[in-house]
């Protein structure tokens, strides 16, 4: 019982530590998420406009993908 009073003890300081931490730093920390979730929405903007030219493709394999699972799945009368 000693060693689960120290390791919960230890686990307690160590939450308090870390929460300490992030909330002494929460501003630096809202800032890179903030910078983190623009740079992957621009990227994802850029990825979409340059692979627009694919679309006729795109339409055409679903198109194709879509047949072909009725044809699979179509009972015959």
């Amino acid at each position: 019982m000693m060693l689960y009073e120290i390791a919960m003890t230890l686990a307690f300081i160590t939450i308090f530590i870390v929460t300490h931490y992030v909330f002494k730093n929460i501003k630096d920390i809202f800032f890179w998420t903030c910078k983190l979730l623009t740079t992957v929405y621009l990227w994802l903007l850029l990825w979409i406009v340059t692979q627009l030219h694919r679309l006729p493709e795109w339409q055409s394999a679903f198109t194709d993908s879509v047949w072909t699972l009725v044809n699979m799945t179509k009972s015959e009368l």
